[in-house]
């Protein structure tokens, strides 16, 4: 009964059971999805969303990051959830436990609209994302990459069953109905990857938490589910994996005893753009500082790398700022020729700017470099005009838990992200607020700031 140990895990789960370790990662992960979320409600994707919410007509009872609009619960995750991953700026599972995700952009958006509706305490909150992050490892890491193999997208098709989890615990429901509340997310699971590159692609962070805070307020109220939709045949398991799942009762069994947000921990970008380009912009930024080679100075740039990540990021003449995003030439192009890539690099304008460029760019897939999603090895060799070459690989980008952004790090991320919505008060109010996130009384008071906007750009 896998489904059962999870929901029993996510109903009685509380504040006070979770070490330390857990509190300060969960912290981070709190911190690092309020900046993206802020400085991804400036693009159209969530306005899109809010207008639609608007025209349909809602219950007001959660704030949408940064729009001054509130709406039902369930709007509000979606909404939040979407601005959240549109910059691809948000953290990720993948390089960790054998499967690439992006958990905490449909797990904290149901948290958060949930908190709210309720009134629930940073405690609570903090306890429930833990809840709904330890699921998310778990169910994730026995579907693997068979997600990625069979194409759906595992933020859409694990990120449902994560914020079920999490709102199982915030709603405080029995074990019983927590099953049937898994039982109605897997009814709503689903996302496609090839849909990367468009406004449907951060949808998926959307849809699972929204579908999150549906399964959870519809079990609370008496629907139903099937109690076993996890491991039972013809279930959510057998169907995303196409029968190859691993055994999640053998991975679940350590609930509540191994912290998997600890053991393994999350990725965090210090780059706006898909994972899969992160070595590369690294490799690139090291060969300009350390060389002081500059992209002038470049005839050729040949980029090895595992193939599967030159299908990720899978636009290799990319059109407007949000393929560039998917666009390892753009994102090594940038990198030696600004010596950064930030927030303001992913224009339709730069992107366009930059296509007398991308033929220099060309790669090279080295036998033995196609492990998976989990082989990020990338090497760039630079090639000058007056025929000097300079190489870096880079195994382990910025970022992931092996080579981790500090607090400080993380502090100016958010500042940087924040800081496009709110004034300078209210972002050291949020920081302050989130390294103090067990002091919080109410949800309330944390989203009354991010839900208010201090610049220009209301729907």
């Amino acid at each position: 009964m896998t489904t059962r140990k999870i929901a029993e895990f996510c109903s009685v789960m509380r504040y006070d059971d979770l070490p330390e370790a857990a509190v300060s990662a969960a912290k981070r992960g709190i911190l690092d999805y309020l900046g993206v979320t802020l400085a991804g409600s400036r693009e159209p994707e969530g306005r899109l969303l809010a207008q639609y919410a608007k025209r349909v007509g809602t219950v007001k009872e959660a704030s949408v990051f940064g729009l001054d609009f509130a709406t039902s619960a369930e709007y509000a995750a979606w909404i939040n959830g979407t601005m959240s991953h549109v910059l691809e700026y948000d953290d990720t599972f993948a390089n960790t436990v054998g499967y690439n995700i992006h958990p905490s952009v449909s797990v904290l958006p149901a948290v958060l609209a949930l908190g709210e509706k309720l009134g629930s305490s940073g405690k609570d909150t903090l306890a429930a994302y833990v809840a709904g992050m330890e699921a998310q490892y778990r169910v994730g890491a026995v579907l693997g990459l068979r997600l990625a193999e069979l194409g759906w997208n595992s933020t859409g098709v694990v990120g449902s069953i994560a914020a079920t989890a999490a709102a199982s615990n915030l709603l405080k429901l029995d074990t019983p109905k927590a099953q049937r509340a898994i039982g109605i997310a897997a009814a709503f699971a689903a996302g496609i990857l090839r849909n990367s590159g468009t406004m449907a692609k951060p949808m998926y962070a959307g849809n699972g938490a929204r579908n999150g805070v549906v399964a959870g307020l519809l079990a609370e109220i008496g629907y139903t589910g099937n109690e076993s939709i996890l491991e039972t045949d013809f279930g959510y398991l057998v169907v995303f994996s196409g029968g190859k799942a691993g055994d999640l009762a053998e991975v679940a069994s350590d609930l509540g005893k191994t912290w998997y947000l600890v053991k393994h921990g999350l990725g965090f970008k210090p780059y706006p753009s898909c994972r899969s380009t992160h070595c590369s912009i690294d490799a690139a930024l090291h060969i300009r500082k350390e060389y002081g080679v500059d992209l002038n100075e470049a005839a050729e740039i040949v980029c090895k790398i595992n193939p599967i990540h030159t299908r990720l990021a899978r636009f290799h003449q990319p059109k407007t700022g949000y393929e560039g995003r998917f666009s390892i030439p753009y994102c090594v192009v940038t990198a030696l020729g600004r010596g950064n890539v930030s927030l303001n690099d992913f224009t339709t304008e730069k992107v366009n700017q930059a296509q007398y460029l991308f033929s220099k760019v060309s790669f090279v897939h080295p036998e033995g470099w196609a492990g998976g999603m989990m082989d990020l090895n990338t090497e760039i060799i630079v090639k000058t005009k007056n025929g000097k070459e300079y190489s870096r690989h880079v195994a382990v980008p910025k970022g992931e838990p092996k080579n981790a952004m500090t607090n400080d790090e993380l502090s100016h991320k958010f500042r940087e992200c924040a800081s496009v919505v709110l004034d300078s008060r209210d972002v050291q109010k949020v920081l302050d607020m989130v390294w103090h996130w067990e002091d919080i009384e109410n949800t309330r008071s944390l989203m009354k700031i991010v839900a208010r906007p201090a610049r220009s750009g209301l729907i």
